[in-house]
């Protein structure tokens, strides 16, 4: 198993145990990625800045929330157990297996 997917089923799926919280994950993921067609559609790049807050903010939302680990649910710059960006490709493959039925909602 690679080690993106040992991390995907191992740490962050456990990270995101509650499901409002999940769900706070899914609408930033499906809210971020409206940003890319208003963004072709104004023919404005800046438009891509909101990508980042928009995919992250709901998620940190709910791991204050709902999961009450403020630790796991920083900004991730304190985090150096893993590369930054695995988050950002977990949170959409966990939105995406969800959206398909291959993890439980």
């Amino acid at each position: 198993m690679s080690k993106f997917l040992k991390f995907y089923y191992e740490t962050f799926l456990y990270e995101h145990q509650n499901r409002f919280n999940r769900y706070l994950h899914y609408f930033g993921v499906y809210l971020s990625l409206c940003v890319i067609p208003v963004c072709v559609h104004f023919s404005n790049p800046f438009i891509l800045l909101a990508y980042l807050p928009l995919h992250g903010l709901p998620g940190l939302l709910g791991h204050y929330v709902f999961e009450r680990n403020k630790d796991v649910g920083d900004l991730r710059v304190n985090r150096k157990d893993y590369p930054i960006y695995w988050f950002i490709v977990a949170n959409n493959l966990m939105a995406f297996q969800a959206l398909t039925s291959k993890l439980k909602i």
